[in-house]
């Protein structure tokens, strides 16, 4: 049985707590021009409905304080046989005080909440008979403390080597697998976003989204001087919100339909290895063995890429062949 409790603390960094200023991109569902998801007449359903960006200006704040941070991980390790062993920890990580710039989303769904923040619209493309509904320019809030993020878990590893066959051949396997809970921000304004599953925060995430279960199994079979592994990479499907609280979806095909969720990932990769004496060794793989495609998103990257890069890297490269030699020098 295993377990460690840690208390930290982040100081406010140049820019967060001097008299200067940073900006950045972060994609929108504006409740002004498209409340529920739905373009009023005269907006764009596209830009106005989660596919169009904003500027976020983010301005130092002298009087800020810095984070600080609970974190625990409780967890055991079983070993029944020799050949067998699992560990499995729960963790949780909680962060109070935090340092957060503009958060586009968050100020649109609630301005009353950030009296300190403003939003610039386009006057010349307000909706009739609507005040302040203009197209959205960019968003200006100074740094400041206030929300609370509490995110929990689970780690399970499992492994297996088994004793060698009477043909030579021995085999092991292994699990790998990370399951997110809770994640969850509770903002300056009192409101608690809940973002395991989802593509939220946007603006912290660079739209990358947090699937909640990521595992990776592997099989490896050794005799004499080879060995063969594969390896299966799974991560869970993310619906295309920012929030369970906020179910619009952000994002839209071509044909501007809403795109709500995107598919899971499965890939399977293979490794082999030949020791031609001590010295030499030549090794070979074969990245997305089956030439899986990444699943169709058009939110992640805020809609630049297409597919994720984060957890499928090779969805826009195909299979990926490497051959390697190495040899030690005496």
């Amino acid at each position: 049985i295993r377990g460690t409790f840690a208390k930290g603390f982040r100081a406010p960094g140049a820019a967060e707590g001097g008299n200067s200023s940073s900006a950045g991109y972060t994609s929108y569902v504006d409740p002004v021009r498209c409340p529920g998801g739905n373009a009023l007449p005269g907006a764009i359903a596209g830009a106005d409905c989660g596919s169009g960006t904003a500027v976020a200006f983010s301005t130092g704040n002298t009087a800020i304080k810095p984070e600080k941070s609970d974190s625990f991980n409780l967890g055991f390790v079983f070993e029944p046989t020799k050949q067998l062993n699992m560990s499995v920890d729960l963790w949780q990580i909680t962060r109070k005080d935090e340092i957060i710039g503009a958060d586009v989303q968050a100020i649109l769904n609630n301005p009353g909440g950030y009296p300190t923040a403003q939003i610039i619209r386009d006057g010349s493309t307000a909706l009739p008979g609507i005040a302040n509904s203009g197209t959205l320019l960019a968003i200006l809030a100074p740094y400041q403390n206030g929300p609370n993020t509490k995110t929990n878990g689970v780690d399970i590893d499992l492994n297996y080597k088994g004793a060698r066959m009477d043909n030579g051949v021995r085999l092991s396997a292994g699990m790998n697998l990370s399951y997110v809970h809770v994640y969850t921000r509770t903002m300056p304004d009192g409101t608690v976003y809940n973002y395991a599953g989802t593509y939220g925060p946007t603006s912290l995430s660079s739209s990358a989204g947090m699937p909640k279960t990521r595992a990776v199994f592997s099989l490896k079979a050794e005799k004499g001087p080879w060995s063969v592994t594969g390896r299966l990479n799974y991560t869970e499907s993310v619906r295309v919100i920012e929030s369970l609280e906020d179910p619009t979806c952000l994002a839209s095909d071509s044909n501007g339909d809403p795109v709500c969720s995107v598919g899971s990932i499965t890939t399977v990769d293979l490794f082999a290895k030949y020791d031609v004496n001590k010295d030499l060794e030549i090794s070979g793989s074969i990245l997305n063995l089956f030439d899986r495609l990444g699943s169709f998103d058009p939110q992640s990257m805020y809609g630049q890429t297409r597919y994720n890069p984060t957890y499928n890297p090779y969805g826009a490269i195909g299979r990926y062949f490497n051959v390697g030699l190495k040899y030690k020098f005496k």
